[in-house]
């Protein structure tokens, strides 16, 4: 009896493993195609809900964040020089988060679900 529980326990953990693993390489590939389909984050310090837009893609890169005072904080090092002209002003955002897409110029404001983002640029496509 002890040995079928033994192995049933050691059978849940596998799956749970296996789970974590798949569920983690679906986060990667995701928050890599928001990268290639041109998404940035902009985020401002402090803010509640741009901290948890943040931990739906904890790999995401290309996110810049703002102080309270409205001045650029950090600005991800993926962005070259060239692209720096992609960077929007506090004063052309009007709520934390905001997504822009910088091929589309599409802005979704407020924390969103990151496959409905890349649904939302895939209608854009066709």
């Amino acid at each position: 009896m002890l040995k079928l529980i033994l192995i049933n326990f050691i059978i849940l953990i596998i799956i749970l493993l296996l789970f974590f693993v798949k569920f983690n390489n679906i986060l990667d590939d995701n928050q890599k195609e928001l990268t290639d389909h041109g998404w940035i984050l902009y985020i401002i310090e402090d803010c509640p809900h741009c901290k948890t837009q943040l931990e739906d893609v904890p790999k995401f890169k290309n996110y810049i964040i703002f102080s309270k005072d409205g001045k650029i904080k950090s600005i991800p090092n993926i962005l070259n020089s060239s692209e720096n002209n992609i960077i929007l002003n506090i004063e052309d955002i009007y709520s934390f988060p905001l997504w822009y897409n910088t091929k589309t110029n599409k802005k979704i404001y407020g924390v969103s679900d990151i496959k409905s983002i890349l649904s939302i640029y895939a209608k854009n496509e066709e």
